[in-house]
């Protein structure tokens, strides 16, 4: 890809994954939110770290698909704004919701299991915000890519948290839960491409392909 267009690229990148921010923080100063507005922040900030957290999932697969090696490059910036989206939600629980207490936090996760996923995932995700720091990514040598494997853990357990939020049965497929649905099937397709099984059939399709062309 040329170097205008991967600009442009990473530019749209950058837009998108701030425009929901903005547009969030522009309909809280203008009173544009539902009538329960700290619900509606944490459950959007909270959608918005799943979205951007499975587009951070995809750039590998999408470049095993593409041929395009670049769009690797995009999967550092798009966790790193998925991991600022999930302090974003937990920082809305804490203050806005509970206003700091944290007798009543500690006393409302502890009965609610849903939020222990949501905890656990918030704080992997900031771990590996943390350790993406080019410094501390250096130190850490070869451990970098052991910790960073566990960004799929982070997913299952945000997914987890996500699905035990929505009103709705998985097991008896009742209520809304079209959009877990769609983001486990995603999160299983991305994983799918990334077997070495998938890859393999890859690149005997596309040689079969070239040969053709020829």
């Amino acid at each position: 890809m040329k170097s205008t267009r991967w600009k442009i690229v990473r530019i749209f990148m950058h837009a998108g994954a701030v425009f929901p921010l903005a547009w969030l923080v522009l309909a809280a100063l203008t009173q544009r939110l539902t009538f329960n507005p700290v619900q509606y922040l944490e459950q959007r900030s909270g959608d918005y770290a799943l979205i951007l957290l499975l587009a951070s999932l995809a750039c590998t697969p999408a470049a095993i698909l593409s041929g395009i090696q670049q769009i690797r490059q995009l999967r550092r910036p798009l966790g790193l704004y998925a991991a600022g989206y999930a302090v974003i939600h937990v920082s809305l629980f804490i203050w806005l919701d509970y206003g700091g207490d944290w007798q009543t936090i500690l006393s409302t996760i502890n009965g609610r299991t849903t939020l222990w996923f949501g905890l656990a995932a918030s704080i992997l995700l900031l771990v590996l915000a943390i350790t993406s720091i080019c410094c501390i990514q250096f130190r850490m040598k070869v451990w970098w890519k052991r910790v960073h494997a566990l960004v799929y853990l982070a997913a299952a357990l945000v997914l987890t948290h996500y699905a035990l939020t929505v009103k709705g049965n998985l097991m008896t497929l009742s209520g809304k839960i079209l959009g877990v649905i769609v983001a486990i099937l995603i999160l299983a397709i991305l994983l799918i491409i990334r077997t070495t099984t998938f890859q393999t059939l890859l690149t005997h399709l596309r040689g079969k392909i070239q040969k053709s062309d020829k």
